[in-house]
């Protein structure tokens, strides 16, 4: 049976650049029931993701959208995982046409927002003791602001890390943003409005990505 958990929000993406302390992927892999996958599974993750920028429309304005979504992709073979694609919670496609409607946190009004350069191909690592998801590419968000201003359009693009660890009560794995480490690094998202380095994203707690066919999921 499939299992449906609203937790947060957990993204397959993360950079971790300038991180020396990265260890080698190819040691790493996601397990189905146990076991090392020989193909792709099918899997979710459900949850509110907040979206930031402290410098809005290169204006100084500090944006922040809470959106809920639900994250579709699959993890397997070995250490390689991705997201296809986005969707809203009644199961709608969020596309750059068809934006998702968020919730206004701070100054930015009727935000619609969206994934770009998706598909986002990501691989396990570790930093230190953590098991973290790093992408290959660059993840980013379109979103659209209703400002003092007018009407604020702007794309922000880059790090996104995501910690993870094995969850023995739910035989699944847990993932929250560590969106005090991209801030630390000076790896936050580069935003289009200024030109500056300003986005990040963000959630308020871990949540559970699961793989579809209901069996658990783990990493090692």
């Amino acid at each position: 049976m499939k299992k449906i958990h609203v937790l947060g929000i957990m993204v397959l993406t993360m950079l971790a650049l300038g991180v020396v302390s990265i260890a080698s992927a190819s040691a790493l892999e996601w397990l189905e029931d146990g076991l090392a996958m020989t193909a792709a599974k099918a899997s979710e993750a459900t949850g509110e993701i907040k979206i930031r920028n402290t410098n809005g429309g290169g204006l100084g304005l500090n944006f922040e959208i809470l959106c809920s979504v639900t994250f579709v992709g699959s993890v397997g073979p070995g250490a390689a995982d991705e997201v296809t694609s986005i969707k809203e919670l009644t199961g709608a496609s969020v596309t750059l046409a068809a934006p998702v409607s968020c919730t206004n946190v701070a100054n930015c009004g009727a935000p619609l927002v969206s994934a770009v350069n998706l598909p986002w191909k990501t691989k396990l690592a570790t930093v230190g003791a953590l098991f973290v998801d790093t992408i290959e590419g660059t993840p980013g968000w379109e979103f659209d602001c209703v400002t003092v201003f007018g009407l604020i359009e702007e794309t922000c693009t880059g790090p996104v890390k995501t910690d993870l660890v094995n969850d023995a009560a739910e035989n699944d794995v847990l993932g929250e943003f560590n969106e005090a480490e991209i801030i630390a690094n000076g790896e936050q998202a580069l935003c289009t409005g200024g030109n500056t380095k300003t986005g990040t994203v963000n959630s308020d707690g871990a949540a559970l990505l699961f793989l579809t066919n209901g069996l658990t999921l783990a990493v090692s």
